[in-house]
């Protein structure tokens, strides 16, 4: 049977479903390696803040996993040949938009994680094992250890949970819910973006 590439609207649907190939994963650990360095450097910068410290979860940080991926897919020397593979337009885009309201804005960090690490989270147990499959690893062996979260559905609760009960005032709730949509749009401009560069034998990323 041809396998047809992922539409914009499917390209989650094809990860959970185990249909990307080992370069579609190698090239969404590189756009994912942005999204969560921007995450976790505001995460840094909120390290002192009370109401953002209890969301700053240890499990939720990735930056170092990916790493181990892109090392798997690249080599040792996989930092410097990021110059070679940039991230995609909407990748930055991502990025730069963390970088530009979440470091001072307890608010806006937790609308972007409450997006990205709580769809990660809720996906890893399904994803880790076909990734594995696909990129021919042990699951949470580097390749793989994006997906390999301790406890996810525990992490997910616990970071659900202080998000329903977090102090917020009117305002700060309606500027979480507006960032909100803010970064669904940006998610979803990542996977339009992903799914353009699908050819029938994958996403196209050399690697080692």
């Amino acid at each position: 049977m041809t396998h047809r590439p992922p539409t914009a609207a499917g390209f989650t649907a094809e990860l959970a479903a185990g249909r990307l190939t080992r370069a579609g994963y190698a090239r969404y650990a590189r756009e994912l390696f942005e999204v969560y360095t921007a995450l976790e450097d505001a995460a840094v910068a909120l390290a002192g803040d009370p109401l953002a410290a209890p969301f700053l979860l240890a499990g939720l940080r990735r930056r170092a996993m990916l790493g181990a991926d892109l090392a798997y897919f690249h080599g040792p020397r996989w930092e410097s040949d990021l110059e070679h593979l940039p991230p995609l337009p909407a990748t930055c885009r991502y990025a730069e938009r963390i970088r530009a309201v979440a470091p001072a804005s307890p608010e806006h960090y937790v609308a972007h994680a409450s997006v990205r690490c709580l769809a990660d989270v809720s996906r890893a147990p399904r994803v880790s094992g076909y990734a594995a499959r696909v990129v021919g690893v042990e699951p949470g062996a580097p390749g793989v250890a994006f997906y390999a979260y301790e406890q996810p559905e525990a992490l997910h609760r616990r970071f659900r949970g202080l998000l329903d009960a977090g102090p917020w005032t009117a305002d700060q709730l309606r500027e979480i819910v507006g960032e909100v949509c803010v970064a669904r749009r940006l998610d979803a401009d990542l996977a339009a973006e992903l799914a353009a560069e699908a050819s029938p034998s994958g996403l196209m990323l050399p690697t080692r």
